[in-house]
């Protein structure tokens, strides 16, 4: 479906939905001018907005803009009580309201800037990651080495149906116990999960300003883990982590259970 398909989609949805409004206002009956605002900004506007941020890039094409302003002009007609006569430029005036083109286009250049937005800080924070002349210095606290003495952290995902969890348990050097478990984002590949079980686990131990040994019983992950360029987000703060633990004397290792 293309925008001006999409467009007339809109105007049909609105063109059933404004004789229900009409319906409850009247011209000397029924809701008053906040109600019916009220209406159309809470209902009206949000249904002819979605998906704004994709097609809105086409708002101001002629054809698009015609079925918007179509679709909009009834509720304009309702708010204000003007003369049916009225241009519907004239009525966006009255009534305080964007004209849906507009607003979509607007939107359209939120998503934008969002999504440039977040590229920069993505660049940001890989200016900060690990270096690659000492990245063999992470990988050999992946998946070998000795256990610290500072605790183990054991993790494991878990899966029922769509349904997917991750658990931690801290086994502390004192023989203290603690246990955590988050809730993920439904239909989450275990292995994703895992890895993010093992992300939060470094991060737990780096606020506690202590190290130690996370257990985990999903090898592939270990592998990933040990790429000399990790792919992912996640893997790269990992190593990140693990390497301002080193530099700090509260070392962190990896390795596989069993």
């Amino acid at each position: 479906m293309n925008c001006i398909e999409h467009a007339k989609e809109v105007r049909k949805k609105l063109t059933g939905l404004v004789r229900n409004t009409m319906l409850m206002a009247g011209k000397r009956w029924g809701f008053g001018e906040d109600m019916r605002r009220a209406i159309y900004e809470g209902v009206v506007a949000p249904i002819a907005m979605y998906g704004a941020g994709i097609w809105g890039k086409r708002a101001q094409d002629t054809r698009v803009r015609r079925q918007l302003a179509a679709a909009q002009r009834p509720f304009l007609l309702t708010i204000t009580r003007a003369f049916r006569t009225t241009p519907t430029v004239a009525l966006t005036v009255l009534a305080g309201i964007v004209p849906l083109a507009h607003q979509a286009e607007m939107e359209y250049k939120k998503r934008r800037h969002l999504k440039r937005d977040c590229c920069k800080d993505r660049e940001m924070d890989r200016s900060k990651w690990v270096h690659t002349g000492v990245r063999h210095k992470v990988l050999d606290q992946i998946g070998s080495g000795e256990e610290t003495t500072e605790g183990v952290m054991q993790v494991d995902a878990s899966r029922r149906e769509d349904r997917v969890g991750i658990g931690i348990v801290w086994h502390g050097e004192e023989g203290d116990k603690e246990r955590w478990e988050y809730r993920m984002k439904d239909g989450t590949p275990i292995d994703v999960a895992e890895e993010a079980a093992i992300w939060l686990a470094c991060r737990k131990l780096q606020e506690t300003e202590c190290g130690g040994t996370i257990v985990t019983d999903v090898e592939g992950v270990l592998q990933r883990l040990r790429r000399f360029e990790p792919k992912g987000r996640i893997a790269e703060e990992v190593h990140q982590i693990i390497w301002e633990q080193m530099n700090r004397g509260h070392p962190i290792r990896i390795r596989e259970l069993g």
